[in-house]
Formats: C-alpha cells, sequence, structure tokens
C-alpha cells in the first residue's frame, strides 16, 4: 500500500503537449502551455491510487533482527518461517497502548489508512500505516501467498535502511486480530504537496534532487534495492527540509534467478509496478529489466516536474503524442521545458535515454560536474539556501 499525506490542492500529473505535427511552432506549443499541476483533481486522485503491483519477484535475501522484547511470533500458516524473522505477533490493542491514539488521518490507500500517533513514552509523533489485509488473503491460496510475501518483502526491507534521506521504521508488527502496523518517521507532507503549495526556489529544488539521489546511491550501491516506485508522493519532507524515500511496497533486490552469484551490479526485475506517468518506457514493453534504469527514468521525471509544476507525459509509450514527441526531439524540448537549467539538462538527457543501458547509473550522476555544483543540506558544512516548508 502506498503511503499517501493530505493534499489541501488540486492537481493534475499530465500536461498539454500538442498532438500537431513536429515543428518548430507544434515544440513552442509543447512548452508554452502546459496544463499545470493544479487542475483535474477527480482524474488524477483515480491515477494517484493505480499503482501497479510486481509480478514473478523473488523475496528479498535481507533479514532484520527481531525485536528485543519477548512476545510471541506470527506463524502464518503458508509463511510461518519468513513472517517470523521480520513481523511480529502482538496481543489487539498493542499499538494503540504504545503509540497512543491516532490523532489524525495522514491519508489512506488499499486496504489501510496512515494515521498520526504520538509515542506515550516520549511524546515522540510516528506515522502508523494500517494494513488491513483482505479476505483473499487469509486463504491457502497462491494469491494469498503472494500478498503475504508483499508484505513480508517491504518489512524486511525498510527494518534494515539506515540513511538519513530514507524514512526510518521503527516497527512491524501483527496484532491478534490480523491487522499489521508499519510505524515509521512522521514527516508533515510529501514533495508533491510541498511543489503544489509552495514555490521552493531552484536551491531548493536542486537539494532536494540531490537528497534523493544520495538515498538512491544508499538503496543501489550498499543495499542492491531499487525502489520501482519513485514519484513526488513518495518523498516526504520534514520540517528542516531533509527529503526521505517512503514506501517500499514496489522494491526489488537482485533477483538470484537470473544473478545467481550476485556478480552483476544490474538488479533484475521482472513485472510491472509504479504509476504510469513515472515509469520508463521497458516496464510497457519487456518482460525482464534493470530495476535501476527505471529508477534513473522516474528521477527524471520528477526534477523536471519540480522546475516546471507540469509533467511532460501520463505514459512513456508511443500512443502517447506527448511522448511520442519528445522521442522525436529530446534535446529541443528539455531546453524549452527548462530554459534556465542549461548545465542540468545534458544529464536530464542522458537519464531519459529511450535504451535503458544508456542511462546513468546513480554512482555515474553522483560524478557529473552540474549534480557536484549542487549545494546540498546536511552534506556541505555551510549551505548557501534555506528550506520554507509549510506547517501542516
Amino acid at each position: 500500500m502506498a503511503t499517501y499525506y493530505e493534499s489541501p490542492l488540486d492537481i493534475s500529473p499530465t500536461s498539454t503537449l500538442c498532438d500537431k505535427d513536429h515543428q518548430e511552432e507544434t515544440i513552442k506549443a509543447i512548452c508554452d502551455s502546459p496544463r499545470t499541476l493544479a487542475n483535474i483533481s477527480q482524474w488524477f486522485q483515480r491515477r494517484r491510487s493505480s499503482t501497479k503491483t510486481r509480478s514473478n519477484e523473488s523475496t528479498p535475501s535481507t533479514t532484520s533482527s527481531a525485536a528485543s522484547s519477548p512476545t510471541t511470533r506470527v506463524t502464518h500458516p503458508l509463511l510461518a518461517k519468513d513472517m517470523s524473522r521480520v513481523v511480529m505477533r502482538r496481543p489487539q490493542g498493542y499499538t494503540r497502548q504504545t503509540y497512543g491514539h491516532p490523532l489524525r488521518n495522514l491519508g489512506a490507500g488499499t486496504n489501510g489508512v496512515v494515521a498520526l500517533h504520538q509515542r506515550s513514552e516520549d511524546g515522540l509523533k510516528v506515522a502508523v500505516k494500517r494494513l488491513i489485509p483482505p479476505k483473499s488473503a487469509l486463504r491457502f491460496t497462491d494469491r494469498a501467498q503472494r500478498y503475504m510475501r508483499q508484505v513480508i518483502t517491504e518489512a524486511n526491507l525498510t527494518r534494515t535502511f539506515q540513511h538519513r534521506n530514507i524514512i526510518a521504521t521503527y516497527d512491524v508488527l501483527q496484532e491478534a486480530d490480523g491487522v499489521f502496523y508499519t510505524v515509521m518517521d512522521y514527516c508533515p507532507l510529501d514533495l508533491f504537496t510541498l511543489i503544489q503549495t509552495s514555490n521552493p526556489s531552484q536551491a531548493e529544488i536542486d537539494c532536494y534532487f540531490a537528497q534523493i539521489v544520495h538515498g538512491l546511491n544508499y538503496l543501489h550501491s550498499q543495499q542492491r534495492v531499487a525502489h520501482r516506485d519513485l514519484k513526488l508522493d513518495n518523498v516526504c519532507i520534514t520540517h528542516s527540509g531533509t527529503a526521505k524515500l517512503i514506501d517500499f511496497g514496489c522494491a526489488t533486490t537482485s533477483n538470484p534467478k537470473y544473478d545467481p552469484q550476485q556478480r552483476s551490479p544490474a538488479i533484475i526485475a521482472t513485472g510491472s509496478c509504479g504509476s504510469d506517468t513515472y515509469m520508463a518506457p521497458e516496464l510497457f514493453s519487456h518482460n525482464i529489466y534493470d530495476a535501476r534504469k527505471v529508477d534513473v527514468w522516474a528521477l527524471a521525471v520528477i526534477y523536471i516536474a519540480m522546475c516546471t509544476k507540469h509533467f511532460p507525459w501520463d505514459r512513456a509509450t508511443m500512443d502517447d503524442s506527448n511522448f511520442t514527441i519528445f522521442t522525436k526531439h529530446p534535446d529541443h524540448i528539455l531546453e524549452r521545458m527548462l530554459p534556465s537549467q542549461t548545465a542540468a539538462t545534458p544529464l536530464l538527457r542522458r537519464m531519459l535515454m529511450l535504451n535503458p543501458s544508456e542511462r546513468p547509473s546513480i554512482t555515474t550522476i553522483m560524478m557529473h560536474p552540474w549534480f557536484r555544483s549542487i549545494d546540498v543540506c546536511k552534506v556541505s558544512d555551510c549551505n548557501s539556501h534555506t528550506h520554507t516548508v509549510p506547517l501542516c
């Protein structure tokens, strides 16, 4: 289930790239008449919850340590061994007793909600995702097994991540009534909401971009994990302007079926996962792909959306006229869309290469001269900018 935050304005993740002949005036119209992020809320709300689920994925090899307090572990009949490693069985009411009653809902998704809680022992505010398994997950079926493995996979990964640009997960548990709870850091809003409700400076935008890249570098290089559902909604922002990646329901690690010795840096994956607007072309046409390059593509779309407040296309397929125009005039389109970002456009062009093997890795992105020039909060000792985060 994706984690969502309250969104006070109406937005549409699309643009009005025109479908006329591919000529100079057409390209100019593409960039001069966008439909901004503040339109068509009903369409967007439907799209916002239409994340595709993955298929044919292996369970990551990563494991997390058990909680220190004594408790009885969950024993799901299908996956008792895997569940016992990462999800703790608690008595009914444990979550409210430990983390207090929900103060308010932060968002909702399939089968559950995310609410703000305040831990009773020290007053720490946390976000608690409450996931109610569908009835199908309680039956002895293949679908039930896939569902439970998805829960295990996300819990298995998030409990091990330790990076300032990755959301911290404090607890993953299942109460006696079968409901799952994930207790995480609380952030006041996500990057989508921040972009639509405020007017961040270019320095702030570049800093957010760089922070996301640092988080991805940790995932790709140190954890061998690809996110596969990168989007503005899945980057939350703290009061101090720190960006943190959230929602690892689509994340995947190196698949031992295709990389038995894990010698290749590629993170091989199968199946479509993500939100259409951010999905790379290969997700619509290939069965096997390098999930790292999918993250790189989505990262470029995120940067364009932050700078222009509109998205370049709905789907990266040739039946989308906006995307078709981009494939014919990529350099010209980027120059028109980002006229003041001439230093960044060559890198973005490489990140949006149709051939995934031609896209740079996150490590290569970090070595690019433009990226190295970004003033990143929490990295340099003296920052030339400050972040203005709306109070929620």
